[in-house]
């Protein structure tokens, strides 16, 4: 699942990652809103990516702090998406959540790792 209102990123993303990834469904929303909506109708991802800065009202962190309220999404991998000129939002990811972020602008081949990694251990550690 892809999350972010920059239009252009989602798009961008989503035909991206459809190429990339044809076994997966790619799902991409322009809101938090949506994506926990999504969730709620158990459209539950392999791995979110998600903008840190949203302006309709909830942010990427505002969208963590409720999937941590929920024990069905709570293990759910997130990597953020984080402007490379925006030092807070690193400190806040590395620090605070502790959770893997990839600086844009960026190249899809090291997306494309960072999403095969994460892919890759939930596969390892997957619990059913």
């Amino acid at each position: 699942m892809i999350v972010t209102e920059d239009s252009d990123t989602l798009y961008f993303l989503k035909k991206k990652l459809n190429h990339l990834y044809a076994e997966y469904e790619v799902i991409a929303v322009d809101n938090g809103e949506k994506c926990l909506c999504l969730l709620e109708d158990n459209h539950i991802p392999d791995i979110i990516l998600m903008d840190i800065k949203m302006d309709d009202g909830m942010d990427g962190v505002d969208i963590f702090s409720k999937l941590k309220e929920k024990q069905t999404w709570k293990n759910i991998p997130i990597v953020f998406l984080v402007d490379g000129e925006d030092r807070f939002d690193e400190f806040f990811i590395n620090n605070v959540l502790g959770k893997p972020y990839i600086e844009k602008p960026f190249e899809i081949t090291y997306l494309k790792r960072r999403i095969d990694n994460v892919l890759k251990a939930g596969v390892d550690c997957h619990h059913s």
